[in-house]
């Protein structure tokens, strides 16, 4: 597990972090979360609330707004409000829901709505997670909702798009417009930077002294930001955002089977067949633990003795 809470109003939450292969390192992994699924507008993680003593008290998923919309590109007049609508609508229904899949309650949330976190960063490294913060300043970076100011510097309207942006309020009230997207779409001005842009501009401020950074006072730090810019920044390896932009979340009853999977158990296929056709390398994982805990052989529901 992660050594850092990724929510502070509730440090007993903790993110299972992947396994990396047999003599890898974390640091190693594309994605260093267990990854349950995805989905149009999400993905869902693998968490644990755990007790005074460190021990794991429940096992939760973690289902999170997605940075980006692949699914969805190519829908016309579908907006980040959309977006927005939808995970209300969600919360809703979880709440009204009678099934032990309904809302668990460990992400500080309002009802009626999902649980809104931060632009977070994860670094593989140290296992820490930390608030995405503004390289100028070291201030908090917020989703870009002024959409008339971004319309004015020719940037896609969120209520009009389904792009995003990062900036900071503080700055952009004195007048300094810099924002940040994951991934820079077309012709963009230099006021905008993506994800590796935000990653090198942490440079001076990851060389002071300070706490807005876990890179601040770090052993590694020359080596993520080294002085000869012909070297690659390890800063761009890792470190990763686990939601780039504020991202809604609800936790829920962890369900690693889907549903064609249990319906295949059911019919009394064996469990090794099942975690063989999973693609998802994390899920596999999970599903092969539960395998070995619950395996009994095969079984039926209904067989010929049962059958009149």
């Amino acid at each position: 597990m992660a050594d850092w809470s990724f929510h502070p109003a509730n440090e007993t939450l903790r993110l299972e972090v992947a396994r990396p292969p047999e003599g890898g390192d974390l640091v190693d992994l594309i994605e260093p979360f267990v990854t349950l699924g995805r989905g149009a507008f999400s993905r869902t993680l693998l968490g644990s609330v755990v007790g005074p003593g460190g021990d794991v008290v429940r096992t939760v998923a973690i289902k999170l707004q997605s940075d980006e919309y692949p699914l969805l590109s190519g829908e016309g007049g579908v907006t980040c409000r959309d977006v927005e609508r939808g995970w209300e609508r969600e919360a809703k229904l979880l709440e009204r829901s009678a099934m032990p899949t309904g809302i668990v309650e460990v992400l500080q949330r309002v009802r009626g709505e999902a649980a809104l976190l931060p632009p977070t960063l994860f670094c593989k490294r140290r296992r820490a997670f930390f608030t995405s913060v503004c390289p100028t300043c070291g201030g908090p970076l917020a989703d870009a909702r002024d959409d008339a100011l971004l319309e004015s510097r020719g940037l896609p309207r969120r209520d009009a798009s389904l792009t995003r942006f990062l900036w900071c309020t503080a700055c952009a009230a004195e007048g300094r417009f810099q924002v940040w997207t994951l991934v820079r779409e077309g012709p963009m001005s230099t006021a905008v930077g993506d994800q590796s842009d935000l990653l090198r501009a942490y440079a001076p401020l990851a060389r002071r002294e300070g706490d807005a950074l876990p890179c601040q006072g770090c052993e590694h730090v020359m080596g993520c930001y080294p002085d000869d810019p012909a070297r690659a920044p390890e800063v761009l390896r890792t470190v990763v955002p686990l939601t780039f932009f504020e991202a809604r979340a609800v936790a829920t009853e962890p369900a690693p089977l889907r549903f064609d999977e249990c319906v295949a158990l059911i019919g009394g296929a064996p469990w090794a067949q099942i975690v063989d056709r999973i693609q998802e390398p994390s899920r596999a994982v999970v599903v092969r633990e539960l395998a070995a805990r619950v395996d009994k052989g095969a079984r039926h529901l209904l067989d010929r003795k049962s059958v009149v």
